[in-house]
């Protein structure tokens, strides 16, 4: 079952785990207006958990880059549920190559938050890496001077 055929809100079936699927308890779309059509094209099923009134994104892993974030995913406990979580450093790669407004913000108060903990090898890696292959170099730049307004993080060189 792909994305898009997808019409039921709770249990979602998960690729590479055989026939099972994973249960969303609690859980409906996050609009009605988005449906499994905006999940197929953008590779994210935007729902809501009802108890706790928290949006959670599901976002598909396709990419190697993906595939790779999701083995380094680390688990934590959620209201007494396990769910694994990407890293910070995973999510800045994610939202450096969606890179909308949104996004850029993101990115620069996961840096600010995260300052002293963030390791930016492995990011600025994956951020020449998305930027050569989407042929947008200029988006280092941008995410230079994102790094330099978060203050204490080393900006990235332009090799």
């Amino acid at each position: 079952m792909t994305v898009s055929q997808y019409q039921g809100w709770d249990s979602l079936p998960v690729a590479g785990v055989g026939t099972s699927n994973i249960r969303l308890i609690h859980v409906k779309p996050a609009s009605a207006r988005i449906s499994s059509e905006f999940a197929a094209k953008r590779q994210v099923l935007l729902v809501h958990h009802s108890v706790s009134q928290t949006p959670i994104d599901i976002a598909f892993a396709w990419l190697p880059f993906e595939l790779e974030s999701l083995r380094r995913a680390e688990t934590v406990n959620l209201a007494g549920v396990a769910v694994r979580i990407a890293t910070v450093e995973d999510l800045i790669v994610s939202k450096f190559v969606a890179w909308r407004s949104r996004d850029r913000d993101d990115i620069e108060r996961l840096l600010v938050v995260h300052r002293d903990a963030i390791d930016l090898n492995p990011v600025l890696s994956q951020v020449r890496e998305f930027a050569e292959l989407l042929e947008e170099p200029e988006r280092l730049d941008d995410f230079s001077s994102l790094v330099e307004r978060a203050g204490g993080c080393r900006p990235p060189d332009h090799e």
